[in-house]
């Protein structure tokens, strides 16, 4: 039985073209709720970039993990090493690379191109105040976005020996503590509520919900994934703009 459902936002919950909630989709979340099922937001989102909700959920995963909480408690929270970070800053000032950092409620970007406005507009977020990069190396960083290729990923990687790259964009990547994931953010939550990790479903898109889809009791991928997230799927649903989570819960929950 489903007690606990997670939705990552991009993709999922929000359309990329739109940036709204269907109607459909809010009615499903409702008849979640009114089900006894706990409703869990899991993003590679800080809150301060969550959309306005059209429904309030029980907690969040943020930062791809770096950032748990259930009501107003916050169960985990894990920055990214120091110096993986030193590291970082100096590698993107090097190579002229623009950088975002974030913690759960602040956050910044070292210039502004092309690519970040580009980025800004796909997730219709705001665009972050600049700070530049010697700056951020003296803050705390609970993920960082790298506007950089794919191809660079492997040498950031040994660069960054207690990091990961929980690509899912061909423009950017995230970079967070190797410790922190939306499948362990899953585990946190589950934990804390007594929740047997078999009774949950979780829907997802992007590369960065792999981890989430595996871990979860049923795994749903929504139309409009790649190929190489859709491999990971109990079932693939319609696109997000398509109702797709409605179709997915009428389809295995009955309802």
């Amino acid at each position: 039985m489903v007690k606990a459902a997670f939705f990552d936002i991009d993709g999922t919950l929000l359309s990329y073209y739109t940036h709204r909630f269907t109607p459909a989709t809010i009615a499903t979340l409702q008849a979640l709720r009114s089900r006894g099922v706990r409703l869990f937001i899991a993003s590679g989102r800080p809150t301060i970039l969550f959309p306005k909700m059209p429904i309030a959920f029980d907690g969040c995963i943020t930062m791809n993990g770096g950032h748990v909480y259930v009501g107003r408690e916050v169960l985990y929270s894990k920055a990214i090493d120091r110096d993986d970070a030193a590291a970082w800053f100096a590698y993107a000032r090097q190579k002229g690379i623009c950088t975002m950092r974030f913690t759960d409620d602040e956050m910044h970007i070292s210039h502004i191109n092309e690519e970040a406005v580009g980025i800004q507009n796909g997730l219709d977020m705001p665009m972050p105040p600049v700070m530049d990069v010697d700056e951020m190396a003296r803050h705390v960083s609970y993920q960082i976005i790298g506007l950089m290729p794919p191809a660079l990923d492997n040498e950031v990687s040994r660069l960054m020996p207690h990091c990961r790259l929980p690509r899912w964009h061909d423009s950017f990547t995230d970079i967070v503590c190797a410790d922190n994931s939306k499948a362990t953010g899953m585990d946190v939550v589950c934990n804390y509520l007594g929740i047997d990790i078999a009774d949950t479903i979780a829907f997802g898109d992007g590369g960065n919900d792999i981890e989430m889809l595996d871990h979860s009791g049923l795994a749903v991928v929504m139309g409009n994934a790649k190929d190489k997230v859709k491999k990971h799927a109990d079932f693939v649903t319609r696109t997000v703009e398509d109702d797709g989570i409605s179709y997915a819960v009428e389809h295995l929950l009955g309802f």
